[in-house]
């Protein structure tokens, strides 16, 4: 009987290499996780679900890894920072360049 795929198994896949890309072990990548190390490997065959919010603090982590070491502060906080609030930001910013300054 085939089953639809529901990108689980391609998470499974994902996690996998990306951590096996850092050089972590299952410990290691637990550690900064902040679960089991049998949670990961329990995750990496596929016997419980990766969810989105592990791959996308791994993307985080192999991004920030894949920076060269002289790269700037700036691009660092730009990936912490969630591109909502990056958008709030911007739109509070040109808020008050529109804004007339007030005189003291």
């Amino acid at each position: 009987m085939h089953q639809a795929d529901t990108g689980i198994t391609k998470r499974a896949e994902l996690l996998k290499q990306w951590r096996q890309a850092l050089g972590y072990t299952q410990k290691d990548l637990a550690a900064i996780l902040g679960v089991s190390n049998f949670h990961v490997c329990e995750q990496e065959h596929n016997r419980k679900p990766t969810t989105a919010r592990t791959i996308n603090h791994l993307a985080l982590i192999y991004a920030i890894n894949s920076l060269p070491p002289d790269a700037p502060v700036s691009i660092i906080q730009e990936m912490l920072v969630p591109p909502d609030v990056i958008r709030k930001r911007q739109k509070a910013m040109q808020r008050l360049k529109t804004q007339p300054q007030k005189r003291r």
